[in-house]
């Protein structure tokens, strides 16, 4: 295995411990999450080109082992939309625009959309201020923005 591989294995193991220390006396359900996880782990020993994608993914700010993994394997092949819309689109991440003159209007979510890499991106995005000092900029000159231009004082 790659030393890229072995990282993401090593991160996913850090990642399997702390739960697993915050959540004394599992549940079915638990149980069978660290079942999942132990396939994961597996599954990158013995997948280096996917193990590769994942450490990749966790350079990334705030992209931990499970976001990383999630993404890999949800996505697959990310040639295989035609354009970023049809990407975010199958994220759940936004609607189509549709726009007119001065008009811009926003489409429903799709409802083809992966209901489970959306809320693992959600979440994802929610924790991403906490843990990155750069993107906690970002958010504050974000929120401040949209609160002078919807009228709200910050």
């Amino acid at each position: 295995m790659s030393h890229g591989g072995a990282l993401a294995v090593q991160k996913l193991n850090s990642a399997t411990t702390l739960i697993q220390r915050d959540n004394q006396g599992d549940s079915p359900l638990q149980s069978m999450y660290y079942i999942g996880l132990d396939v994961h782990k597996k599954t990158l020993q013995r997948d280096s080109q996917l193990a590769e994608r994942v450490q990749r993914l966790m350079t990334i700010p705030a992209v931990g082992p499970i976001t990383a993994l999630t993404w890999v394997l949800e996505v697959g092949d990310v040639k295989r939309f035609s354009s970023i819309e049809k990407a975010i689109s199958y994220c759940g991440l936004c609607g189509a625009e549709k726009s007119s003159a001065e008009t811009i209007k926003r489409t429903p979510l799709s409802k083809e959309r992966n209901k489970h890499l959306q809320s693992v991106l959600v979440e994802a995005a929610k924790m991403a201020p906490r843990l990155s000092p750069e993107l906690a900029l970002i958010y504050d000159r974000e929120t401040a923005s949209a609160s002078v231009r919807d009228g709200r004082r910050a």
